[in-house]
């Protein structure tokens, strides 16, 4: 599938997740390889802070690896570009998990992203963020690619019915937070479609995975130090716990 159109869908996340045919319509536009802005009206100043904690607590030096149990701490992980990488990638992740009381206020404000991709999915509308399951977990994944080198190659999802369409939240700006590369999607003419310049800080957005999409490096050619130059966005992930086979997780 390739990127079809990008736009802001005619109806808000509030009206979706109170109308099953409104679910029932963006699914078949997803299907069809469109791609849209959804309106909100979530509380950003919680994501600033969370964003604020995760940039000063990164140590780009850390090979600390915390595997995804049931009940761990959240934690941040560097994943460096190295050959036995899937997808080759440079970015750090930050991963808050629905079960640490220090994150309630994040998994409570945003809950409605966890709803909207179970409504897309078919699937019960608390799974996952507030009913446990066995083999997979809801977690917020805050997703960093630092100016200079982070990056992600063009990719598509596995087909399942976790990786439909992933409410993704746009966390930074270009212009401010960095200057070039950035998120794409691969358009009908097989040309990478960058879509940082279409965003705001705190856009809702939704894509059919099976789009090719990636990350072009950030500020490739640059040298900074800064490690609060680059960009940032939040994903309302599902995961297998670590151990588990049989599932193909998004990535970090």
């Amino acid at each position: 599938m390739r990127l079809k159109s990008f736009s802001t869908y005619k109806y808000n996340l509030n009206e979706l997740l109170n109308d099953s045919r409104l679910i029932v319509e963006l699914k078949r536009a997803l299907e069809q390889g469109q791609a849209f802005r959804v309106k909100h009206d979530l509380d950003l100043n919680i994501l600033k802070k969370y964003r604020t904690f995760f940039l000063k607590s990164i140590d780009i030096n850390s090979n600390e690896y915390t595997p995804r149990l049931k009940g761990c701490k959240n934690y941040i992980q560097i994943h460096p570009d190295h050959p036995d990488q899937i997808i080759k990638a440079n970015f750090i992740s930050f991963s808050v998990f629905p079960w640490n009381e220090e994150s309630n206020d994040l998994f409570e404000t945003y809950r409605q992203l966890f709803i909207l991709r179970n409504k897309l999915a078919g699937l019960p509308d608390d799974l996952y963020h507030k009913t446990c399951d066995e083999k997979l977990t809801a977690r917020i994944a805050m997703q960093y690619y630092p100016s200079s080198y982070g990056f992600m190659n063009s990719h598509t999802d596995p087909k399942n019915i976790h990786q439909f369409a992933i409410p993704t939240l746009t966390l930074s700006k270009i212009g401010k937070d960095f200057s070039t590369g950035g998120f794409f999607l691969v358009n009908e003419n097989n040309k990478r479609q960058y879509m940082d310049s279409l965003l705001n800080f705190g856009d809702l957005t939704l894509f059919h995975t099976s789009i090719p999409h990636g990350v072009e490096v950030i500020d490739a050619g640059s040298v900074t130090d800064n490690i609060e130059k680059g960009r940032m966005m939040a994903i309302a992930a599902v995961n297998p716990f670590s151990g588990i086979d049989g599932f193909n997780a998004e990535n970090a």
